[in-house]
């Protein structure tokens, strides 16, 4: 149940402070719902029990339907997906994140994550705010792992 509370006390902080369509870009939201569980766990619990949340939840997820022949596009509205709405919506947009912080490292992706509040508080955004932010914060541009992990399939 920790986990759950966390994940939609996380949804009140960024669906209700920087709304997003939630039929269109589902992921936009619960990725974020859920890597914000994540630092949750590891201030909570430390790093070791955040990767294993990471491990767990997102990537066996998304690595199983991989293997289904189930691996999506995640940048599609919530009426696309089928059996797999999950490990692409949640898992998959998360490591979206997760792909985020490694490459433009912790301090610039919270720098960031606060420049995306501050450009957007109240108002409704696309994916295209959130790549602006980050590029905003730290000088780069992360639109190849937007494509690669939201846009394509087979993302690692």
């Amino acid at each position: 149940m920790e986990f759950l509370a966390a994940h939609e006390i996380a949804h009140q902080w960024w669906y209700n402070l920087v709304n997003n369509d939630p039929a269109n870009v589902p992921w936009l939201d619960e990725g974020l719902a859920e890597f914000s569980t994540f630092f949750y766990y590891k201030a909570r619990f430390g790093e070791g029990v955040a990767e294993t949340l990471r491990a767990r939840r997102w990537a066996a997820p998304v690595e199983y339907a991989k293997g289904r022949g189930l691996d999506a596009i995640v940048g599609q509205p919530a009426s696309a997906f089928k059996s797999n709405y999950e490990a692409m919506v949640y898992a998959k947009a998360a490591l979206f994140f997760d792909a985020l912080r490694t490459e433009v490292g912790e301090p610039v992706f919270l720098a960031a994550l606060r420049e995306y509040i501050r450009r957007h508080r109240w108002g409704i955004v696309t994916p295209d705010d959130l790549l602006t932010s980050f590029v905003a914060a730290g000088g780069r541009d992360v639109r190849d792992l937007y494509q690669h992990w939201i846009l394509s399939t087979g993302a690692p």
